[in-house]
């Protein structure tokens, strides 16, 4: 069963790492474009567009390729997460991630379609979307058509909310440097907040397969232009936790989401807890740069001696002196 679950996450991050384009021919996917993971004859894992897929010996349907609603970052892209100390040290006691319900989150907008004045007319083009894969035969010699067509409709609609209650999410900052912004943001108290820094391919490593994760960056747009009926401004339901409002831009979110996890892991609250492998996951942690030297020596002490983690633990030196 282990060996199962590693070749199935190896092969999925190849996946990610080469989602865009056959690694045969170079074909570069857009939405819509069947592709096929499998093994060439030397035993390399291969991601191959239709007419490609015949050179593999296993080649099976893996998915629809392009996902242009997010981006994925390069492997070795960093990523912080920026918290309290007591969050830290809950991180630390519990070795896991954890993730939030999208429910749970403060912004109304988590999981919305759009802004409440244009729901009319995402429900007509949603519906004319959807009519050529529901089958309503049953219904086309009833003068009531539509209604009990706009009745199957609702019923779809309760279930992708149902769905969007089995959305847990995990945020991160995505920069090369450190941000004052989150520092300020994210650590209740600015003389005693940590962040941890890892790379994309560390986290990835170090969550389970059985947490079911997706990965990738957050779009930030204007709620009033999407899913209004204009053609282009458009996401999917399914897609619908991958963006947020352009009011949010600064926070440069990488997301990943733990979509119905195989494990249950709740807390009282109903957010999710991942184990992680700590040493796998951090790359380094970030003292803030007001915190004061006795902090920093206590903290790195119970790092090193309670937990056994041996990474590097620096001070900020954003706030180092300057000169004029």
């Amino acid at each position: 069963m282990a060996d199962k679950q590693e070749n199935f996450k190896t092969e999925k991050w190849f996946f990610i790492t080469h989602r865009n384009k056959c690694t045969i021919c170079g074909k570069e996917f857009v939405n819509g474009d069947e592709s096929f993971i499998g093994h060439l004859d030397s035993g390399e894992l291969a991601h191959t567009c239709k007419e490609c897929s015949s050179n593999m010996s296993d080649a099976r349907s893996y998915s629809i390729s392009g996902n242009n609603h997010r981006t994925i970052p390069r492997p070795s892209a960093k990523l912080w997460r920026y918290m309290d100390l007591a969050k830290f040290l809950s991180l630390l006691d519990e070795s896991s991630l954890y993730f939030t319900r999208i429910d749970h989150f403060n912004d109304p907008y988590e999981g919305a379609l759009g802004v409440a004045t244009n729901e009319d007319a995402w429900i007509k083009m949603e519906m004319q979307r959807r009519a050529p894969f529901v089958n309503l035969k049953e219904f086309k010699d009833d003068e009531n058509d539509f209604e009990k067509e706009k009745k199957e409709f609702d019923e779809y609609r309760r279930k992708i909310r149902t769905w969007r209650l089995n959305n847990y999410i995990s945020c991160w900052h995505q920069s090369e440097s450190e941000s004052e912004a989150m520092w300020q943001l994210y650590s209740r108290d600015t003389q005693q907040g940590i962040a941890i820094q890892t790379t994309f391919e560390r986290l990835y490593q170090a969550l389970p397969v059985t947490a079911n994760c997706e990965f990738g960056m957050v779009n930030y747009i204007d709620y009033s232009e999407y899913n209004n009926g204009t053609s282009g401004k458009y996401f999917h339901m399914f897609d619908a936790p991958w963006y947020k409002r352009l009011s949010f831009a600064h926070e440069k979110e990488f997301r990943v989401i733990s979509e119905s996890p195989d494990f249950n892991m709740l807390t009282d609250a109903h957010d999710l807890l991942i184990p992680v492998d700590l040493n796998l996951l951090i790359d380094n942690i970030y003292f803030s740069p007001k915190a004061d030297k006795w902090f920093v020596k206590l903290v790195s002490n119970i790092i090193k001696k309670k937990y056994g983690l041996y990474c590097p633990m620096l001070q900020s030196n954003l706030n180092r002196a300057s000169f004029y």
